[in-house]
């Protein structure tokens, strides 16, 4: 018969650590919508002037979010290479997110050129398989400075606009 407690017993204490993890904390709930737009997303948008080219964007039901593109690699004939992008996003209307990331710039010999900060609004429509997007990139030449302080202006402001 102990033997059998013991076994209950184990079991039963796994199942509690696997749902509340390792600080012994219950993750925080995840509502539906976050739930609903979490994934990764091939995406097709383009800047002024320019042909439409592709683009990752993942979101994650935690609130983080991530994108890469294809100029990130100096195609198109753009002049620069970025990094992906990081950054985090909120909900902000019934099929609507807006984020905010950040990455970093360079020229064509790999020498930093300038921090970005990219704006986003994702609106989802009712099936949340697809959206249309609209952003703002902006561009800090200094690389001391601070992106997220309200009070610093980017040098270089460009929109975009996009579709998955």
């Amino acid at each position: 018969m102990n033997r059998l407690v013991v076994i209950v017993f184990f079991t039963v204490a796994v199942m509690v650590a696997s749902v509340a993890g390792p600080s012994g904390k219950r993750h925080p709930r995840i509502d539906s919508f976050a739930m609903r737009v979490a994934g990764t997303y091939l995406m097709q948008f383009g800047l002024p002037d320019m042909d439409p080219f592709g683009a990752l964007m993942t979101i994650n039901a935690d609130g983080t979010f991530s994108g890469e593109d294809t100029t990130d690699y100096g195609v198109l004939g753009l002049p620069a290479f970025q990094s992906p992008q990081r950054g985090a996003w909120k909900r902000s209307g019934k099929y609507e997110l807006t984020s905010m990331s950040l990455g970093f710039d360079y020229d064509d010999d790999g020498r930093f050129s300038g921090i970005l900060r990219i704006r986003n609004k994702l609106t989802f429509d009712k099936s949340f398989n697809n959206y249309k997007a609209v952003g703002l990139v902006e561009v800090f030449l200094d690389p001391l400075a601070d992106p997220l302080d309200a009070d610093v202006n980017p040098d270089i402001s460009y929109g975009w606009e996009g579709y998955a």
